[in-house]
């Protein structure tokens, strides 16, 4: 059976493919949010934006800025849904990393659990940035109209090109990718940290460690804080900062918990998760798995446990 550490850090791996996995569901919006603006350059002189009078320039912006809006309006609602339905998937985890008994009726305890937890975990401050967990979802929609409307104000300022300006917005969507995995990612990543603390204080266990996967991308704070010891409800919970990909592991009976690094930790893993986890040769640098969706990470638990 691996040790408690060793399942914690299986399950931050799989965590890591379901980031990549979830940024599929962005992947409309931020399509529909290029064709909107796009679409609202149609009819514009080759010449570009410079050209539009400032009242036709403005009417152009407030009409792109409600189309974004509304789009990742409905996206930040279907977000926090996904995250409630992850909550309890990752609350089912814990109970198998914990080894605790199944009750009888299990799935019905998880989900009292869940209903319990989410509504503290939603209005919860997120240690990567000091802002609500709430708030830090519904910020994806303002940040994307400020920025598109930021880029064709520079387009028009500069009198860019229609083409010049085309590349510009095709930059803004690889952008807003970029911050749309990066709000997935800490979401996610303190969702489940918080899940696992609220459990390991549920079975007794009241002293954790700062495990940090070590390579080349870790970060200063993450470094400094891998191997440091706090009990719950007293010391911080990751994510340390946006991307985070560190865990907490609790400390059982004292025992000290081996950190080593990400490659040596991985090629001692049974072959069956290895060749499940990685795609490739192992490399230095952490990566996580491919891409997997909620439903796929639901059925990780086996894997997680292999002995």
């Amino acid at each position: 059976m691996p040790t408690l550490t060793d399942k914690i850090i299986r399950h931050q791996v799989y965590l890591e493919g379901l980031k990549y996995g979830a940024l599929s569901s962005a992947n409309p919006i931020l399509v529909g949010m290029e064709r909107d603006i796009r679409a609202s350059l149609v009819g514009i002189s080759s010449e570009g934006l410079g050209v539009l009078s400032k009242a036709a320039l403005l009417k152009l912006m407030r009409s792109l800025r409600l189309s974004i809006l509304r789009r990742y309006n409905a996206y930040s609602v279907s977000l926090l849904k996904f995250l409630e339905d992850f909550l309890l998937i990752d609350i089912g985890q814990m109970r198998a990393i914990f080894d605790q008994e199944p009750t009888p009726e299990p799935e019905e305890d998880d989900s009292r659990l869940a209903a319990l937890w989410w509504p503290r975990i939603r209005s919860g401050v997120l240690p990567a940035n000091g802002i609500v967990l709430d708030a830090f979802v519904k910020s994806l929609g303002p940040a994307a109209a400020i920025a598109a409307v930021q880029t064709l104000q520079r387009a028009a300022a500069n009198r860019d090109t229609l083409d010049t300006t085309n590349e510009a917005v095709a930059g803004l969507r690889k952008r807003l990718e970029g911050q749309t995995r990066a709000v997935l990612a800490t979401a996610l990543q303190s969702v489940s940290a918080q899940s696992q603390a609220a459990f390991a204080k549920i079975v007794g266990i009241e002293e954790y460690e700062w495990v940090s996967i070590l390579d080349s991308r870790t970060s200063e704070i993450c470094t400094i804080r891998s191997g440091q010891r706090y009990f719950y409800g007293s010391g911080p919970l990751p994510p340390a900062h946006p991307n985070c990909r560190s865990s907490i592991v609790p400390v059982v009976d004292g025992v000290a918990i081996p950190n080593p690094s990400f490659k040596n930790w991985s090629e001692g893993l049974p072959s069956k998760v290895q060749k499940d986890m990685f795609s490739g040769p192992i490399g230095e640098k952490f990566e996580g798995t491919r891409a997997i969706s909620l439903t796929t990470y639901k059925g990780k638990t086996e894997l997680i446990l292999m002995d």
